[in-house]
């Protein structure tokens, strides 16, 4: 699977993870105010 978060912050990017847990701290290492997480099928490359 891919996890992809989705910064609500206009000037972050969109950033790809392996595991719903690594986008969950990814968001709260850059203290994110407010984000999605979007689950695709495939590997992040």
């Amino acid at each position: 699977m891919i996890y992809t978060i989705f910064p609500a912050e206009p000037d972050e990017m969109p950033q790809d993870f392996s595991t719903e847990r690594e986008a969950k701290e990814y968001a709260a290492v850059k203290g994110l105010d407010g984000y999605t997480i979007e689950s695709t099928t495939g590997d992040v490359e």
